[in-house]
């Protein structure tokens, strides 16, 4: 379908009205122009969504198609079904001597590393002084106190969450104004080590993810840099390490809304509904997650948070982001203010 109508895009655009032809076939040719680039644009935004869809965790399998599959397998015929999992149970006993020696370098990684955030939240907590001049300004948070040889303080507003994932332990990072910023892995290797990995959230052409990399790194650095001391590297002679495959994220659809000029069709502006944000950290999640569709679209884009308060939808505020194409501070509005600030972005586009 997007390759059917960008055909017809292209060809529209390759046929323009001849040098007689009137006012009315110009403005006829620039709305069939307009509204097939917001039809394009529409389709865009479908096909992001599906392949989340295709591409999301499953519970039971690495991802959501594959779940269901095997799922149907079984339903139409369950004696491949059983003869799969005979197979699949012989390869689990003979690799579980392997996996309780990885596991068990695997878990004395994951204490060593919660101690260190224990220990590093402990004193962060002391240090109330330093937590209120330094949460005016994110960036300002990346400066870590080091204190003693294997404590740290975590920088303030900084909090982390431990996760079981499959064969991996994954420590995942969040801020309070910019939202998750990135996890430290501790993955099994089948020769018995431990693989450390540490990512960044965020499209790197973002702004803020380089605002999230300034708080992340030195706190990834100095984790890694304790776990070496205190477990060790591969020695040299022991060859390269393969890296492990990325652990599949899980994916999730996120609502949003094209508004469109009334009167030559092209795209005026784009509304993201955040009904899960009730705070900053959450707000910039929806901003980061949708970053690739509203940079691609290039309009003004807002992130619209839940609505506040009792009564009708229409008498309630809610709090709006605008992401782009400037960032603007967080503000509380009501729908007949929020509707009249877009009508004037309408009414303007063709005049």
């Amino acid at each position: 379908m997007l390759t059917s109508e960008q055909a017809q895009l292209q060809a529209i655009q390759q046929r323009p009205p001849g040098w007689t032809a009137g006012k009315k076939a110009h403005a006829q040719r620039e709305q069939q122009v307009a509204r097939r680039k917001t039809r394009i644009a529409q389709i865009a935004l479908r096909l992001d969504r599906v392949e989340e869809i295709e591409e999301a965790a499953g519970v039971y399998a690495e991802t959501k198609i594959e779940e269901l599959a095997e799922r149907k397998l079984r339903f139409n015929k369950p004696e491949l079904a059983q003869e799969w999992d005979k197979i699949q149970r012989r390869e689990r006993q003979a690799a579980i001597p392997t996996i309780d020696s990885t596991q068990s370098l695997g878990q004395d990684l994951g204490r060593s590393l919660t101690n260190a955030l224990q220990n590093g939240s402990r004193r962060m907590t002391d240090s109330r002084v330093h937590r209120r001049s330094a949460r005016s300004d994110p960036e300002q948070s990346a400066s870590l106190v080091w204190k003693g040889k294997t404590g740290f303080e975590l920088p303030p507003d900084v909090s982390y969450e431990k996760q079981r994932l499959s064969d991996a332990w994954v420590y995942v990072f969040r801020h309070r104004v910019l939202g998750e910023l990135g996890r430290i892995l501790l993955q099994e290797l089948d020769d018995g080590r431990c693989h450390i990995s540490c990512e960044v959230v965020g499209d790197p052409s973002d702004p803020m993810t380089r605002q999230r990399t300034a708080i992340f790194k030195p706190l990834e650095l100095e984790l890694t840099r304790q776990m070496e001391a205190a477990f060790g590297t591969t020695p040299e002679d022991a060859g390269p390490v393969e890296p492990p495959p990325r652990l599949p994220k899980a994916k999730e659809v996120i609502e949003s809304k094209i508004i469109p000029c009334e009167r030559c069709g092209s795209v005026v502006a784009m509304l993201i509904l955040a009904p899960k944000a009730p705070d900053p950290g959450r707000f910039e999640h929806y901003a980061r997650k949708m970053y690739p569709q509203y940079n691609h679209l290039n309009v003004p884009t807002w992130i619209i948070g839940p609505a506040l308060g009792e009564g009708p939808l229409i008498d309630c505020p809610a709090d709006v982001l605008k992401v782009w194409p400037r960032r603007e501070p967080i503000q509380r509005l009501p729908p007949a203010q929020f509707n009249r600030l877009l009508d004037q972005l309408v009414t303007r586009h063709c005049h």
